[in-house]
Protein backbone atom coordinates (compact mmCIF):
# COMPACT_ATOMS: atom_id res chain seq x y z
CA UNK A 1 0.00 0.00 0.00
CA UNK A 2 1.46 3.33 -1.04
CA UNK A 3 0.54 6.78 0.26
CA UNK A 4 2.40 9.74 -1.19
CA UNK A 5 2.38 12.01 1.81
CA UNK A 6 5.55 12.11 3.95
CA UNK A 7 3.91 10.16 6.76
CA UNK A 8 7.10 8.30 7.65
CA UNK A 9 10.71 8.75 6.69
CA UNK A 10 11.19 5.99 4.15
CA UNK A 11 13.06 7.45 1.20
CA UNK A 12 16.71 8.43 1.11
CA UNK A 13 19.51 9.05 -1.32
CA UNK A 14 21.11 5.93 -2.72
CA UNK A 15 23.74 5.18 -5.30
CA UNK A 16 21.29 5.75 -8.14
CA UNK A 17 20.28 9.24 -7.04
CA UNK A 18 17.50 10.93 -5.10
CA UNK A 19 14.31 9.34 -3.80
CA UNK A 20 11.93 12.13 -2.80
CA UNK A 21 10.17 11.49 0.49
CA UNK A 22 6.53 10.54 0.12
CA UNK A 23 6.80 8.41 -3.00
CA UNK A 24 7.58 5.15 -1.24
CA UNK A 25 5.46 3.01 1.05
CA UNK A 26 5.48 3.46 4.83
CA UNK A 27 7.40 1.48 7.40
CA UNK A 28 5.82 1.29 10.85
CA UNK A 29 6.00 -1.03 13.84
CA UNK A 30 3.52 -1.92 16.58
CA UNK A 31 3.49 0.33 19.63
CA UNK A 32 1.49 2.62 21.88
CA UNK A 33 0.58 6.23 21.16
CA UNK A 34 1.15 9.40 23.17
CA UNK A 35 -2.60 10.02 22.73
CA UNK A 36 -4.94 7.25 23.84
CA UNK A 37 -5.78 5.56 20.54
CA UNK A 38 -6.03 1.96 21.68
CA UNK A 39 -3.90 -0.65 23.36
CA UNK A 40 -1.12 -2.04 21.18
CA UNK A 41 -1.82 0.41 18.36
CA UNK A 42 0.73 2.53 16.56
CA UNK A 43 -0.07 6.01 15.26
CA UNK A 44 1.41 8.71 13.08
CA UNK A 45 0.25 12.21 12.16
CA UNK A 46 0.55 13.75 8.69
CA UNK A 47 -1.19 17.12 8.94
CA UNK A 48 -2.22 19.81 11.44
CA UNK A 49 -4.38 22.94 11.27
CA UNK A 50 -5.33 25.45 13.99
CA UNK A 51 -8.08 28.07 13.67
CA UNK A 52 -7.69 29.47 17.22
CA UNK A 53 -5.72 29.01 20.43
CA UNK A 54 -8.40 26.62 21.66
CA UNK A 55 -9.24 24.72 18.48
CA UNK A 56 -6.82 22.68 16.37
CA UNK A 57 -6.90 19.39 14.48
CA UNK A 58 -4.19 16.84 13.70
CA UNK A 59 -4.85 13.88 11.41
CA UNK A 60 -3.15 10.68 10.33
CA UNK A 61 -3.75 6.99 10.85
CA UNK A 62 -3.19 4.21 13.37
CA UNK A 63 -3.53 0.47 13.68
CA UNK A 64 -2.02 -2.85 14.76
CA UNK A 65 1.15 -2.53 12.72
CA UNK A 66 2.49 -6.03 13.20
CA UNK A 67 5.64 -5.45 11.16
CA UNK A 68 6.60 -4.16 7.71
CA UNK A 69 4.32 -3.17 6.03
CA UNK A 70 1.27 -2.25 8.18
CA UNK A 71 -1.44 -4.92 8.13
CA UNK A 72 -4.32 -2.61 8.99
CA UNK A 73 -4.95 1.08 9.56
CA UNK A 74 -7.75 3.40 10.62
CA UNK A 75 -8.17 7.14 10.23
CA UNK A 76 -6.92 9.18 13.17
CA UNK A 77 -8.33 12.61 14.09
CA UNK A 78 -7.04 14.40 17.19
CA UNK A 79 -8.49 17.67 18.54
CA UNK A 80 -6.96 20.36 20.75
CA UNK A 81 -9.43 22.17 23.04
CA UNK A 82 -7.02 24.64 24.55
CA UNK A 83 -5.97 22.27 27.31
CA UNK A 84 -5.33 18.82 25.87
CA UNK A 85 -5.46 16.63 22.75
CA UNK A 86 -8.08 13.90 22.47
CA UNK A 87 -9.07 11.37 19.83
CA UNK A 88 -12.33 12.12 17.97
CA UNK A 89 -14.24 9.40 16.13
CA UNK A 90 -13.75 9.47 12.34
CA UNK A 91 -15.15 7.30 9.50
CA UNK A 92 -13.25 4.30 8.17
CA UNK A 93 -14.83 3.31 4.86
CA UNK A 94 -12.05 0.79 4.29
CA UNK A 95 -13.15 -1.20 7.35
CA UNK A 96 -11.58 -1.69 10.77
CA UNK A 97 -10.43 -5.29 10.84
CA UNK A 98 -7.21 -7.02 9.87
CA UNK A 99 -6.23 -6.23 6.28
CA UNK A 100 -8.43 -3.11 6.07
CA UNK A 101 -6.95 0.33 5.31
CA UNK A 102 -8.08 3.94 5.75
CA UNK A 103 -5.69 6.94 5.92
CA UNK A 104 -5.87 10.67 6.55
CA UNK A 105 -3.02 12.82 5.22
CA UNK A 106 -4.17 16.46 5.40
CA UNK A 107 -6.53 18.75 7.31
CA UNK A 108 -7.79 22.33 7.02
CA UNK A 109 -9.75 23.93 9.89
CA UNK A 110 -11.65 27.19 9.41
CA UNK A 111 -13.69 27.35 12.63
CA UNK A 112 -14.99 25.18 15.47
CA UNK A 113 -17.75 23.86 13.20
CA UNK A 114 -16.03 23.77 9.82
CA UNK A 115 -13.03 21.59 8.97
CA UNK A 116 -11.99 19.25 6.15
CA UNK A 117 -9.70 16.20 6.18
CA UNK A 118 -8.53 14.13 3.22
CA UNK A 119 -6.71 10.92 2.45
CA UNK A 120 -7.56 7.55 0.91
CA UNK A 121 -8.90 4.10 1.69
CA UNK A 122 -8.93 0.63 0.21
CA UNK A 123 -12.43 -0.44 -0.76
CA UNK A 124 -12.97 -3.69 1.17
CA UNK A 125 -14.95 -5.23 -1.71
CA UNK A 126 -13.16 -4.14 -4.89
CA UNK A 127 -9.73 -3.45 -3.29
CA UNK A 128 -9.46 -0.21 -5.29
CA UNK A 129 -7.69 2.72 -3.62
CA UNK A 130 -10.20 5.59 -3.44
CA UNK A 131 -10.13 9.24 -2.38
CA UNK A 132 -11.37 10.02 1.12
CA UNK A 133 -12.91 13.37 2.08
CA UNK A 134 -14.25 13.98 5.59
CA UNK A 135 -16.07 17.04 6.93
CA UNK A 136 -16.40 18.30 10.51
CA UNK A 137 -19.68 20.13 11.25
CA UNK A 138 -19.01 21.00 14.86
CA UNK A 139 -20.38 17.74 16.18
CA UNK A 140 -18.99 14.87 14.13
CA UNK A 141 -16.88 13.84 11.15
CA UNK A 142 -18.73 12.41 8.15
CA UNK A 143 -17.60 11.04 4.81
CA UNK A 144 -18.40 13.23 1.78
CA UNK A 145 -18.66 11.84 -1.74
CA UNK A 146 -15.54 12.59 -3.82
CA UNK A 147 -14.43 11.76 -7.39
CA UNK A 148 -12.23 8.77 -8.20
CA UNK A 149 -10.93 9.23 -11.74
CA UNK A 150 -8.62 6.27 -11.29
CA UNK A 151 -11.60 3.92 -11.12
CA UNK A 152 -13.29 2.01 -8.30
CA UNK A 153 -13.77 -1.51 -9.60
CA UNK A 154 -10.45 -3.36 -9.26
CA UNK A 155 -7.33 -3.60 -7.10
CA UNK A 156 -5.28 -1.78 -9.72
CA UNK A 157 -7.56 1.26 -9.62
CA UNK A 158 -5.93 4.08 -7.66
CA UNK A 159 -6.96 7.58 -6.58
CA UNK A 160 -5.52 9.34 -3.54
CA UNK A 161 -5.61 12.75 -1.85
CA UNK A 162 -2.60 14.19 -0.05
CA UNK A 163 -3.52 17.77 0.94
CA UNK A 164 -6.47 20.11 1.50
CA UNK A 165 -6.97 23.86 1.90
CA UNK A 166 -10.27 25.64 2.62
CA UNK A 167 -10.49 29.36 1.89
CA UNK A 168 -14.17 29.62 2.91
CA UNK A 169 -17.21 27.46 3.62
CA UNK A 170 -17.97 27.13 -0.10
CA UNK A 171 -14.41 27.20 -1.46
CA UNK A 172 -12.07 24.33 -0.71
CA UNK A 173 -9.36 22.50 -2.66
CA UNK A 174 -7.86 19.03 -2.34
CA UNK A 175 -4.95 17.58 -4.31
CA UNK A 176 -3.28 14.24 -4.92
CA UNK A 177 -2.86 11.86 -7.82
CA UNK A 178 -4.53 8.97 -9.67
CA UNK A 179 -3.62 6.25 -12.14
CA UNK A 180 -5.36 6.57 -15.49
CA UNK A 181 -7.51 3.47 -16.11
CA UNK A 182 -6.76 3.68 -19.84
CA UNK A 183 -3.04 4.53 -20.06
CA UNK A 184 -1.67 3.64 -16.61
CA UNK A 185 -0.08 7.09 -16.34
CA UNK A 186 -0.02 8.68 -12.87
CA UNK A 187 -1.72 12.06 -13.21
CA UNK A 188 -2.20 15.06 -10.95
CA UNK A 189 -5.54 15.17 -9.16
CA UNK A 190 -7.22 18.45 -8.18
CA UNK A 191 -10.66 18.50 -6.58
CA UNK A 192 -12.78 21.53 -5.72
CA UNK A 193 -15.46 21.73 -3.06
CA UNK A 194 -18.18 24.38 -3.38
CA UNK A 195 -19.89 23.64 -0.09
CA UNK A 196 -22.36 21.24 -1.67
CA UNK A 197 -20.20 18.77 -3.63
CA UNK A 198 -16.68 17.97 -4.82
CA UNK A 199 -15.69 17.86 -8.48
CA UNK A 200 -12.53 17.17 -10.46
CA UNK A 201 -10.84 20.22 -12.00
CA UNK A 202 -8.49 19.92 -14.98
CA UNK A 203 -4.81 20.22 -13.98
CA UNK A 204 -1.51 20.10 -15.92
CA UNK A 205 0.57 16.92 -16.25
CA UNK A 206 3.99 17.94 -17.57
CA UNK A 207 5.28 14.41 -17.12
CA UNK A 208 2.90 13.14 -19.79
CA UNK A 209 -0.30 11.08 -19.76
CA UNK A 210 0.21 8.37 -22.37
CA UNK A 211 1.95 5.48 -20.59
CA UNK A 212 2.61 3.90 -17.20
CA UNK A 213 6.06 5.48 -17.16
CA UNK A 214 4.49 8.96 -17.09
CA UNK A 215 4.46 10.23 -13.49
CA UNK A 216 2.87 13.39 -12.05
CA UNK A 217 2.14 13.98 -8.35
CA UNK A 218 0.71 16.74 -6.16
CA UNK A 219 1.51 16.74 -2.45
CA UNK A 220 0.47 20.15 -1.09
CA UNK A 221 -2.18 22.84 -1.62
CA UNK A 222 -2.73 26.33 -0.21
CA UNK A 223 -5.48 28.79 -1.17
CA UNK A 224 -5.45 32.40 0.00
CA UNK A 225 -8.51 33.57 -2.00
CA UNK A 226 -11.07 32.27 -4.53
CA UNK A 227 -8.83 33.55 -7.32
CA UNK A 228 -5.43 32.54 -5.97
CA UNK A 229 -4.28 29.06 -4.95
CA UNK A 230 -1.08 27.05 -5.28
CA UNK A 231 -0.38 23.32 -5.53
CA UNK A 232 3.04 21.65 -5.44
CA UNK A 233 4.59 18.24 -6.03
CA UNK A 234 6.87 16.65 -8.61
CA UNK A 235 6.93 14.97 -12.02
CA UNK A 236 9.28 12.92 -14.15
CA UNK A 237 10.53 14.88 -17.14
CA UNK A 238 9.66 12.69 -20.16
CA UNK A 239 12.78 13.83 -22.04
CA UNK A 240 15.51 13.85 -19.38
CA UNK A 241 13.78 11.39 -17.00
CA UNK A 242 14.76 13.66 -14.13
CA UNK A 243 12.41 14.22 -11.20
CA UNK A 244 11.52 17.92 -11.19
CA UNK A 245 9.60 20.28 -8.93
CA UNK A 246 5.99 20.89 -9.94
CA UNK A 247 4.20 24.14 -9.11
CA UNK A 248 0.65 24.86 -10.27
CA UNK A 249 -1.38 28.07 -9.83
CA UNK A 250 -5.11 28.73 -9.82
CA UNK A 251 -6.13 32.17 -11.14
CA UNK A 252 -9.87 31.86 -10.55
CA UNK A 253 -10.48 30.21 -13.91
CA UNK A 254 -7.89 27.48 -14.52
CA UNK A 255 -4.76 25.78 -13.21
CA UNK A 256 -1.45 26.36 -15.01
CA UNK A 257 2.14 25.26 -14.48
CA UNK A 258 4.53 27.92 -13.19
CA UNK A 259 8.29 27.67 -13.72
CA UNK A 260 10.14 26.61 -10.56
CA UNK A 261 13.82 25.97 -9.70
CA UNK A 262 15.40 22.52 -9.79
CA UNK A 263 18.73 22.84 -7.96
CA UNK A 264 19.24 19.07 -8.02
CA UNK A 265 19.40 19.10 -11.82
CA UNK A 266 18.81 15.67 -13.30
CA UNK A 267 19.52 13.94 -9.98
CA UNK A 268 16.15 14.74 -8.38
CA UNK A 269 13.93 17.50 -7.01
CA UNK A 270 10.57 17.52 -5.24
CA UNK A 271 8.18 19.73 -3.28
CA UNK A 272 6.09 18.45 -0.36
CA UNK A 273 4.18 21.48 0.94
CA UNK A 274 3.17 25.07 0.17
CA UNK A 275 1.85 28.04 2.16
CA UNK A 276 0.32 31.06 0.40
CA UNK A 277 -0.06 34.22 2.46
CA UNK A 278 -0.82 36.62 -0.41
CA UNK A 279 -0.44 36.92 -4.18
CA UNK A 280 3.14 38.07 -3.66
CA UNK A 281 4.25 35.98 -0.69
CA UNK A 282 4.23 32.18 -1.02
CA UNK A 283 6.59 29.54 0.36
CA UNK A 284 7.12 25.96 -0.87
CA UNK A 285 9.40 23.33 0.66
CA UNK A 286 10.80 19.90 -0.18
CA UNK A 287 14.22 18.42 -0.95
CA UNK A 288 16.69 17.84 -3.77
CA UNK A 289 19.80 15.80 -4.51
CA UNK A 290 23.20 17.29 -3.79
CA UNK A 291 25.32 17.82 -6.88
CA UNK A 292 28.51 16.63 -5.16
CA UNK A 293 27.44 13.91 -2.69
CA UNK A 294 24.71 11.31 -2.25
CA UNK A 295 22.98 13.58 0.27
CA UNK A 296 19.47 15.02 0.18
CA UNK A 297 19.30 18.78 0.75
CA UNK A 298 16.46 20.91 2.11
CA UNK A 299 14.67 22.88 -0.59
CA UNK A 300 12.94 26.20 0.12
CA UNK A 301 11.35 28.22 -2.68
CA UNK A 302 9.73 31.67 -2.47
CA UNK A 303 7.24 33.40 -4.77
CA UNK A 304 7.54 37.22 -4.77
CA UNK A 305 4.62 37.92 -7.08
CA UNK A 306 6.70 37.54 -10.23
CA UNK A 307 8.82 34.40 -10.01
CA UNK A 308 9.92 31.49 -7.83
CA UNK A 309 13.47 31.51 -6.48
CA UNK A 310 15.49 29.23 -4.25
CA UNK A 311 16.20 30.59 -0.76
CA UNK A 312 19.17 29.36 1.26
CA UNK A 313 18.13 26.93 4.00
CA UNK A 314 20.06 24.96 6.65
CA UNK A 315 21.19 21.35 6.12
CA UNK A 316 22.26 20.22 9.57
CA UNK A 317 23.60 16.85 8.43
CA UNK A 318 26.50 17.16 5.98
CA UNK A 319 27.46 13.47 5.79
CA UNK A 320 27.71 11.73 2.43
CA UNK A 321 24.40 9.84 2.64
CA UNK A 322 22.55 12.35 4.79
CA UNK A 323 18.84 13.09 4.62
CA UNK A 324 17.79 16.73 4.97
CA UNK A 325 14.09 17.02 4.13
CA UNK A 326 11.31 19.58 4.62
CA UNK A 327 7.76 18.24 4.65
CA UNK A 328 5.60 21.08 5.95
CA UNK A 329 5.48 24.89 5.86
CA UNK A 330 3.29 27.61 7.36
CA UNK A 331 3.72 31.35 6.75
CA UNK A 332 2.09 33.75 9.21
CA UNK A 333 3.56 37.02 7.97
CA UNK A 334 6.30 38.37 5.71
CA UNK A 335 8.75 38.01 8.60
CA UNK A 336 7.43 34.92 10.34
CA UNK A 337 7.23 31.44 8.78
CA UNK A 338 7.97 27.88 9.88
CA UNK A 339 9.15 24.80 7.98
CA UNK A 340 9.50 21.30 9.43
CA UNK A 341 10.93 17.96 8.41
CA UNK A 342 13.77 15.64 9.38
CA UNK A 343 17.51 15.15 9.04
CA UNK A 344 20.11 12.48 9.69
CA UNK A 345 21.43 9.24 8.25
CA UNK A 346 19.16 6.25 8.97
CA UNK A 347 22.00 3.83 8.19
CA UNK A 348 24.46 5.12 10.77
CA UNK A 349 22.99 7.81 13.03
CA UNK A 350 19.71 9.05 14.49
CA UNK A 351 17.13 10.81 12.33
CA UNK A 352 16.00 13.93 14.16
CA UNK A 353 13.19 16.46 13.86
CA UNK A 354 14.04 19.52 11.81
CA UNK A 355 12.42 22.89 12.52
CA UNK A 356 13.39 26.00 10.54
CA UNK A 357 12.21 29.56 11.19
CA UNK A 358 12.07 32.48 8.76
CA UNK A 359 12.58 35.81 10.50
CA UNK A 360 13.58 37.75 7.33
CA UNK A 361 16.10 37.86 5.81
CA UNK A 362 17.10 34.25 6.56
CA UNK A 363 16.03 30.77 7.59
CA UNK A 364 17.57 29.39 10.77
CA UNK A 365 17.38 26.06 12.57
CA UNK A 366 15.48 26.10 15.87
CA UNK A 367 16.01 23.50 18.58
CA UNK A 368 13.23 20.88 18.66
CA UNK A 369 12.54 17.78 20.78
CA UNK A 370 13.60 14.28 19.73
CA UNK A 371 11.94 11.80 22.07
CA UNK A 372 13.45 8.74 20.37
CA UNK A 373 17.10 7.78 20.01
CA UNK A 374 16.72 6.49 16.44
CA UNK A 375 13.87 8.01 14.40
CA UNK A 376 11.98 11.31 14.77
CA UNK A 377 9.92 12.79 11.93
CA UNK A 378 7.83 15.95 11.47
CA UNK A 379 5.30 16.00 8.64
CA UNK A 380 3.19 19.14 9.11
CA UNK A 381 3.13 22.55 10.79
CA UNK A 382 0.62 25.32 11.42
CA UNK A 383 1.41 28.78 12.83
CA UNK A 384 -1.45 30.85 14.24
CA UNK A 385 0.56 33.64 15.90
CA UNK A 386 4.09 34.52 16.92
CA UNK A 387 3.55 32.61 20.18
CA UNK A 388 1.34 29.75 19.01
CA UNK A 389 2.38 27.07 16.49
CA UNK A 390 2.02 23.30 16.20
CA UNK A 391 4.08 20.62 14.43
CA UNK A 392 3.15 16.95 14.08
CA UNK A 393 4.69 13.68 12.97
CA UNK A 394 5.88 10.51 14.68
CA UNK A 395 8.80 8.90 16.48
CA UNK A 396 9.95 5.32 16.88
CA UNK A 397 9.37 3.94 20.30
CA UNK A 398 8.48 2.09 18.04
CA UNK A 399 6.13 4.42 16.12
CA UNK A 400 4.24 6.93 18.28
CA UNK A 401 2.33 10.09 17.37
CA UNK A 402 4.41 13.21 17.90
CA UNK A 403 2.97 16.67 18.63
CA UNK A 404 5.21 19.69 19.29
CA UNK A 405 4.13 23.18 20.38
CA UNK A 406 5.80 26.58 20.03
CA UNK A 407 5.06 29.09 22.80
CA UNK A 408 7.02 32.01 21.41
CA UNK A 409 10.25 30.96 23.09
CA UNK A 410 10.79 27.23 22.55
CA UNK A 411 9.35 24.03 21.10
CA UNK A 412 8.19 21.36 23.53
CA UNK A 413 6.55 17.95 23.21
CA UNK A 414 2.79 18.20 23.85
Amino acid sequence: MSVRRNIALVAFVGAVGLAIVGIGSMSLAASRSSVAIGSGRAGTLGGVSADSATDAWAVGYYGPFADNPPYASETLALRWNGTSWSKVASPNPGGTTFGKFSYLTGVSARSTNDAWAVGSFIDPTTHAQETLVLRWNGTSWSKVTSPNPGGTSASGDRSSLTGVSADSTNDAWAVGYYSSPTTGAVETLVLHGNGASWSKVTSPNPGGTTSSSDLNYLDGISADSPTDAWAVGSFINPTTHAQETLVLRWNGTSWSKVTSPNPGGTRGNGLNAVSARSTSDVWAVGNYASATTQASQTLVLHWNGTRWSKVTSPNPDASTYAINILSGVSARSATDAWAVGSYGNPTSEPVETLVLHWNSPSWGKVTSPNPDSAMNVLNGVTARSATDAWAVGSYNSPTVTLVLRWNGTSWSKA
